[in-house]
């Protein structure tokens, strides 16, 4: 990784820890372009197509702005490209995880907050998980998908996936022990 793409990531993990007691456990493999992250070379041309897809649309539509009967040629245009890049998204993440380990881990700390970011206020989880990988015991701060509002919900979703003895199942990616998933 460049020292220029070292700092953004540095910068984007930093500021991503701003209010949180538990500080996020950076996996370090950070700026990986999604063209190029394990997906294949046609899931990539997928994403890029959908992309110049978008892009095209969009800047169709602003030249043609002035007759709103040519829209529906750049909006056909442009949900064909969203399409293309939320598959192809989805498949990328798909293929690039289908390899990791599903572990046993021990929840040691957990911590629900609202927070801020570039499409305002949510609700977000950050728990920290002990587990054994090669006889090496690993600290890690894995991905937890919620999609709730409220304190009490996100205590909710939590003791459904962690038991009372503080065991939860997370997902491992063996080439990067610190990068896991909450299941």
């Amino acid at each position: 990784m460049s020292k220029l793409n070292d700092y953004f990531y540095r910068l984007q993990v930093d500021s991503g820890n701003q209010g949180w007691r538990i500080k996020w456990i950076s996996s370090g493999h950070g700026g990986i372009s999604v063209f190029n992250s394990g997906g294949g070379k046609l899931v990539g041309s997928i994403i890029l197509c959908g992309t110049v897809m978008l892009v095209a649309a969009f800047l169709y539509a602003i030249m043609t702005a002035s007759n709103s009967k040519d829209l529906a040629l750049p909006a056909c245009v442009f949900l064909v490209g969203a399409s293309f890049v939320s598959i192809g998204a989805i498949v990328n993440e798909k293929r690039r995880k289908s390899d990791w380990l599903r572990i046993e881990a021990s929840c040691v700390d957990r911590e629900i907050r609202r927070v801020r970011n570039g499409r305002g206020r949510h609700w977000a989880i950050r728990i920290k998980c002990v587990y054994v990988l090669n006889e090496e015991q690993i600290v890690c701060t894995p991905r937890v998908r919620w999609f709730g509002s409220g304190d009490q919900k996100g205590t909710e979703f939590l003791e459904k996936k962690i038991n009372s003895h503080g065991e939860c199942q997370i997902r491992v990616n063996p080439d990067n022990p610190l990068e896991a998933d909450l299941l």
